[in-house]
């Protein structure tokens, strides 16, 4: 693991309450291993390599879904034989605030019904295959709307990503001292 942790504040936090990107980079731009306040989901379309979450190093893959919680120290490290033919991978993400969920639980009752009983997760999360292909499905019609169409579809993918079943334990948070 690296020696220093990049806080990393998600942009755009005073206008959005949550963030989306379709991203497509060269190998060796992608984030170095760092922490933020939000919630990450994020779906590898293409590329595979090595991702950091917590107290593990696990292998990933092109189509793989996972939620990273809030403070996780976390990275995705990409192969460089996994980039396409220009040097790159993509992936979808979307980062939002955990203030962001309370509120809609407090605003809305029909997600309050969906996620009253909800203890949620302080380990990271990979999605299952049936999970994984609704979600991916989700992240993907997100990238042809507008703000508005992308809050709507928010409220869809929130009860999802916190009451699936098919989901696993891909790391654990750890907790760094310092002298």
């Amino acid at each position: 693991m690296e020696d220093t942790a990049i806080p990393y504040e998600l942009p755009e936090v005073r206008d959005h309450s949550f963030f989306f990107i379709d991203q497509r980079i060269e190998i060796g731009l992608e984030a170095k291993l760092h922490r933020h306040d939000a919630w990450e989901l994020y779906y590898v379309v293409h590329g595979y390599g090595h991702r950091t979450a917590g107290d593990s190093l696990e292998s990933f893959t092109a189509g793989d879904v996972v939620l990273i919680p809030p403070q996780m120290l976390h990275r995705w490290k990409y192969a460089p034989e996994s980039a396409d033919g220009e040097g790159c991978v993509s992936y979808l993400m979307v980062a939002f605030s955990h203030t962001l969920v309370k509120r809609c639980i407090d605003t809305f009752p029909e997600l309050r019904n969906s996620l009253a009983e909800v203890t949620f997760p302080t380990d990271a999360l990979k999605f299952g295959p049936e999970s994984s292909r609704i979600i991916r499905r989700t992240l993907l019609e997100m990238n042809g709307l507008d703000e508005l169409g992308r809050l709507s579809t928010m409220f869809r993918l929130l009860p999802l990503i916190f009451t699936s079943p098919d989901r696993v334990s891909v790391g654990k948070p750890i907790r760094i001292e310092r002298d």
